[in-house]
């Protein structure tokens, strides 16, 4: 028996975007080993050799400072208004004062 989109066969079973409990648990489980653990962090650093410090501490990094990209820039000048490219100039001559 086929089902169109957005339906299915049990029209009471969970709802769309509810967390799975046992994730849920799992998450809140690690929460309270890491927040136990975080504050012997410095001390378990300093034992390790310095090659593998900067290992641990460049993996830790990423959930502390958002990750960089790249975006590229590309803007058809051809295309925009004389009052466009004006303001634009003057942006420029500004923003180098």
């Amino acid at each position: 028996m086929r089902y169109t989109k957005g339906q299915s066969g049990n029209p009471k079973g969970k709802p769309k975007g509810a967390e799975n409990k046992l994730s849920k648990d799992v998450r809140a489980t690690l929460q309270v080993i890491i927040e136990n653990e975080i504050n012997y962090l410095p001390e378990l650093l300093k034992k390790l050799k310095p090659e593998k410090r900067v290992e641990v501490i460049s993996r830790l990094i990423q959930y502390i400072i958002p990750k960089i990209e790249s975006i590229q820039f590309k803007t058809e000048f051809e295309q925009l208004s004389d009052e466009q490219l004006d303001y634009i100039i003057e942006n420029l001559k500004n923003s180098e004062r």
